[in-house]
């Protein structure tokens, strides 16, 4: 007579498990007591058959261990039943009845038999359990004994591998009339076959998810500490290098957890699908997104991980993601999102999950179906084109949600499209909607530098009741008809903000662009304004044009960002910066073209001059340069390539600035970084002799002053200064600051006194702008002095205990050897406490005493120091000025150096503390 267990969980564990024929493990009507993973835990193992009421959630078996289960063997619970044999699986005709079955494994192999010996014969079929219809069909068949719950979730946990081989179709649809969810725990699909091959996974529910990891440390705390599961190795010439087709066909599928596992926080899980040269994700009902993760498609990976090759398809009416979960779609080939033939695309209404995130990156991106994301965001990325087709629905609007009797509204989201070398295209019959009610609404960013924007569908960016309206930024090559792009615009609600910029070609803009802030950019081209812009409304609004070649306002043109609605603070007083129209014209390489008539209007509501016109062309005229080779030649110009000499409508004008440019790119090579450059205070000294030199010169260029004469005619508004942008000399290059900068001395025109007032004269205008990164070590102050002291600007010159004497600086301060030296200094750091009476020599004459406790030194630079001590009861000092209030000696520094202009206020370069 064959064995029977009866209990709430029964586990059997050992290298070799096997239940004989008749054998019953039966948990029914028994306890549901014990762990469980509905209560947060994942269990692991190497070799086990567990059965239990609860729900059971295993992490892969690796190892050796085999289990067999003969016909007629009962496997009974009204929870799970897990299958863990890494070593070898064995199932007969066995009575499964559970609720959640789990075969839990390190690698499965799944083919005819004729595939797998080939694979065998050519070594290249890994260790790992064989799936066929005939096991799967096993697993899913329903109990053949009364009172037990129908199967709901059929999941195969894969550490390793899922590798498909040749053509292959695995049915895991549910035998009875309730579906099952069919679960894939893997990292790695992989395949090998030809071009005629495919692979196929049918399910009812199709979940796909990686694998998660984690460990506790050993701090006593017991945080977790979590992590994702690889993929196995991809095996020369076996499943991973194959050219066939994957097909992943069910009602929805879902990237992501089951409905009872706990996503992590933090943890995106990884998938990826490498051996097929097309991959086809077919859902009758959605493709959903839940919880972060990845999925990666390609037909080979090289050697660094890239994939390479490979086309995506997903087929559904749906696509979308759960609230707050991010999917990545990548494919080495194209990305092709489609609904099915004939089917109408979802109405996205019904689906009010927020905050979903999707994107695409591929070779190329065609979307023809819907997308749900409310108050999410969709990217696409790709290298060539970009097409929405005319069935492609992009829902990123608002919804409204109903706490109970009060109803919050979501904000618009975002949309994202960039292409490196095609272009991009809306068609007509899309829709791109990121509106939103009572809330602000989204923006769309479309970059196509190598082609053309056409959004020739539908657009929705309006908000309600006063709400920020949406945004759009188009940069391309072409922009296509500008004048009706904008006016689609318009009648769409996109108010906020419009930022164009035009890669190719010059660009004339007439009236029809309206916005709060607008931003044109002509990058290889001239730009010409002869219309109206208008950025008016009740809040001062921002207007920014730039060209590399010539930017010309007609005659005609208005620019008007003034305000009707005077913004003030709780106390009803203006708050100036809110109240501050801004008007920004650039040209980089040509002129600008202020011709007489513009009008530039940037009044406020309470007719008080706050708006802020700024002017920015290159400079004229050759002249050396103080910073030496490879300096601009137009740094010690005497002219600005600008005309402005009409008179000029410019209205509620505080300030109207014109900035003469010049390019710097030859700062000093960086020591500690091949690819860059340094920004130090005695190399920003040389291009202020530069600055000095052009703006006497332009000051008494008659024929540049008038040329400003309509600009001038505004008196005490109008100022003139130099601009210098120092740039990196390559297109990757690094720069980085040294030291603290101060820049409060850099001051130019008759109101400057550089010798006796920092921060008198025209201040000027310098921009920093790396091809790689920029790093900013110090400081950078242009007030009226120099900046506390920063860490990055200190320098440890040593700690430990001084074998030798060492002098501190120039003027000989020096410290005996055997002294203790403190690391950097810090007032709530414990001090060193000298054991004797140590001299302080040529410091006149001071000295420590026994318990006096040295802190530390510590110095801006090593060739510019001053020198500083403190002690307490003493009040001689020897050629030094001496402060009893603070009881500090200070020897000043060297009388023409910059620390000098402000002492004794500003803090000596050197200190020695003592307490």
């Amino acid at each position: 007579m064959a064995a029977e267990l009866h209990a709430g969980q029964v586990f059997l564990i050992g290298a070799s498990i096997s239940v004989a024929s008749g054998a019953v493990i039966d948990t029914r009507g028994q306890s549901k007591a014990g762990l469980n993973s509905s209560l947060g835990y994942i269990f692991q193992g190497s070799s086990f058959l567990a059965v239990a009421n609860g729900w059971l959630n295993f992490l892969p078996a690796t190892g050796t261990g085999n289990m067999t289960i003969a016909s007629g063997a009962s496997l009974l619970t009204e929870g799970s039943i897990v299958l863990g044999a890494p070593g070898s699986l064995n199932m007969g005709d066995v009575n499964f009845g559970a609720r959640y079955l789990t075969v839990t494994q390190d690698t499965i192999n799944a083919s005819d038999a004729a595939a797998l010996a080939a694979a065998q014969a050519a070594g290249v079929l890994p260790t790992g359990w064989t799936l066929s219809q005939t096991s799967l069909d096993r697993l899913l068949r329903p109990s053949s004994t009364a009172g037990v719950p129908a199967l709901e979730r059929l999941t195969l946990t894969v550490g390793g591998s899922i590798n498909l081989f040749g053509s292959v179709t695995l049915d895991a649809r549910s035998q009875s009339a309730s579906g099952v969810e069919f679960v894939l725990n893997t990292p790695a699909i992989y395949g090998l076959g030809t071009s005629a091959d495919t692979a196929t996974i049918v399910a009812d529910r199709l979940v796909w998810n990686g694998i998660r990891t984690g460990y506790f440390d050993n701090s006593g705390s017991g945080t977790p500490h979590y992590g994702v599961q690889p993929p196995a190795a991809i095996r020369p010439n076996g499943a991973g290098t194959g050219a066939g087709n994957l097909v992943l066909q069910a009602q929805d599928i879902t990237f992501g957890y089951d409905k009872d596992s706990r996503p992590t926080d933090g943890v995106t899980l990884d998938r990826i699908a490498v051996g097929f040269a097309n991959v086809a994700l077919t859902a009758a009902g959605r493709i959903t997104g839940y919880s972060d993760g990845t999925l990666s498609i390609g037909q080979s990976k090289d050697s660094s991980g890239k994939l390479i090759g490979g086309n995506l398809t997903l087929t559904a009416p749906l696509l979308t993601a759960e609230a707050g979960a991010t999917i990545d779609y990548t494919a080495g080939g194209a990305v092709r999102v489609t609904t099915p033939a004939g089917v109408t695309p979802t109405d996205t209404s019904v689906v009010a999950d927020q905050g979903g995130t999707l994107s695409f990156k591929s070779d190329s991106v065609f979307v023809d179906t819907a997308f749900a994301l409310p108050s999410g965001k969709l990217t696409l990325t790709a290298t060539n084109d970009i097409v929405l087709g005319a069935n492609a629905r992009v829902d990123l609007a608002g919804r409204t949600i109903a706490f109970y009797d009060v109803n919050k509204y979501g904000w618009g989201g975002d949309l994202v499209m960039q292409s490196a070398n095609g272009s991009i295209t809306q068609t007509a019959g899309s829709l791109i909607d990121v509106s939103a009610t009572y809330n602000q609404a989204g923006s769309i960013a479309a970059v196509a530098d190598g082609g053309q924007i056409a959004l020739n569908g539908t657009l929705r960016g309006s908000a309600v009741d006063e709400a920020q309206s949406g945004t759009i930024g188009p940069r391309a090559a072409s922009l296509g008809d500008f004048a009706a792009l904008n006016a689609m615009l318009n009648q769409t609600g996109f108010f906020a903000s419009r930022a164009f910029v035009l890669k190719q070609g010059d660009l004339t803009v007439g009236d029809g662009v309206r916005a709060h802030t607008v931003s044109i950019s002509v990058d290889n081209g001239s730009l010409t304004v002869n219309g109206t812009i208008d950025a008016s409304g009740a809040k001062p609004g921002s207007i920014r044009l730039a060209a590399r070649d010539d930017l010309t306002l007609a005659s005609t043109a208005v620019l008007d960002t003034h305000s009707t609605v005077l913004q003030t603070d709780s106390y009803g007083a203006p708050i100036e910066a809110n109240n501050t129209a801004h008007v920004d014209l650039t040209s980089s390489q040509g002129w600008v073209y202020l011709n007489a008539g513009a009008t530039i209007d940037m009044r406020s509501a309470d007719g008080i001059a706050r708006g802020k016109l700024e002017i920015n062309a290159p400079r004229l005229g050759t002249g050396s340069s103080a910073t030496g080779p490879d300096a601009p030649a137009n740094a010690t110009g005497d002219d600005i390539a600008i005309s402005a000499a009409g008179p000029l409508n410019i209205r509620g004008a505080a300030s109207i600035v014109v900035n003469g440019f010049a390019t710097y790119t030859n700062a000093p090579a960086d020591p500690d970084d091949a690819n860059g450059q340094i920004i130090d205070q005695a190399w920003l000294d040389l291009i202020n002799q530069d600055s000095i030199a052009f703006y006497d010169g332009a000051l008494a260029n008659a024929d540049l002053q008038n040329r400003l004469a309509g600009l001038k005619a505004y008196a005490s508004a109008y100022h003139l200064r130099p601009g210098v942008t120092i740039a990196s000399a390559t297109l990757n290059g690094n720069l980085t600051t040294k030291g603290d900068l101060d820049f409060s001395n850099y001051r130019y025109g008759p109101g400057a006194d550089t010798l006796n007032h920092t921060g008198l004269g025209e201040v000027g205008v310098i921009n920093f702008r790396a091809g790689g990164t920029l790093t900013v070590k110090g400081s950078i102050n242009d007030g009226f002095t120099p900046p506390p002291v920063s860490p990055d600007a200190l320098t440890t010159l040593f700690s430990g205990t001084l074998g030798a004497d060492y002098t501190v600086t120039t003027a000989g301060v020096t410290l005996g050897a055997g002294w203790m030296i403190g690391g950097t200094f810090d007032d709530s750091a414990p001090a060193f406490t000298l054991p004797v009476a140590l001299p302080l020599p040529q410091v006149g004459g001071l000295s420590t005493s026994p318990g006096m406790r040295l802190r530390t030194i510590r110095s801006r630079s090593t060739s510019r120091l001053g020198r500083i001590s403190r002690s307490r009861g003493i009040s001689r000092c020897s050629a030094a000025t001496f402060e009893p209030p603070t009881g500090m000696c200070c020897i000043p520094p060297e009388p023409r150096s910059r620390a000098a202009r402000s002492f004794p206020r500003a803090a000596c370069l050197a200190q020695v503390f003592m307490t």
